[in-house]
């Protein structure tokens, strides 16, 4: 099966599947470098960042995420499964 001589298409080069991306986009929510690993962010920061990083409205609160983690360098926090 040809894919026009573009490199980086194709089932191989795809990396993560189209329906992990969009798992992984809506669970993991980058927030800023000023909260430590542990720390809750606050509730207009975490709207602004799931706004701009989603483009959806917030239709969750700060409860129910999980407390800040760190990987690679950035603090995120991901959407409790409760």
């Amino acid at each position: 099966m040809a894919y026009n001589g573009f490199k980086g298409i194709g089932p191989k080069k795809l990396g993560a599947s189209p329906l992990k991306q969009l798992k992984r986009s809506k669970d993991t929510i980058y927030v800023s470098k000023k909260y430590k690993p542990g720390d809750y962010v606050e509730e207009t920061e975490l709207e602004d960042s799931i706004m701009s990083q989603t483009k959806d409205f917030p239709q969750l609160s700060v409860q129910d995420y999980s407390t800040v983690k760190k990987k690679k360098g950035k603090n995120y926090v991901v959407k409790d499964n409760n």
